[in-house]
């Protein structure tokens, strides 16, 4: 997994806002943010620059916040 050093490199113009939701969703989604938290051992990372580039997925906690149409 890829993980940038600055928030800006993924909200700066990596992601882009959705114009629409799938059709048929469940959730109907209007937007969603993910944060994932890393283990801090850089020393064991695949690559720390310009990415931190991390092999082992036990090390990643995800946290997903989503907004719903009215």
């Amino acid at each position: 997994m890829y993980f940038a050093k600055d928030g800006t490199v993924s909200t700066g113009g990596y992601a882009a806002a959705a114009t629409s939701c799938w059709r048929n969703s469940a959730v109907r989604a209007n937007s969603c943010v993910a944060l994932a938290e890393i283990v801090n051992l850089p020393s064991k990372f695949v690559s720390t620059s310009p990415y931190f580039v991390v092999n082992k997925t036990e090390w990643i906690v995800w946290y997903v916040e989503q907004d719903r149409f009215a």
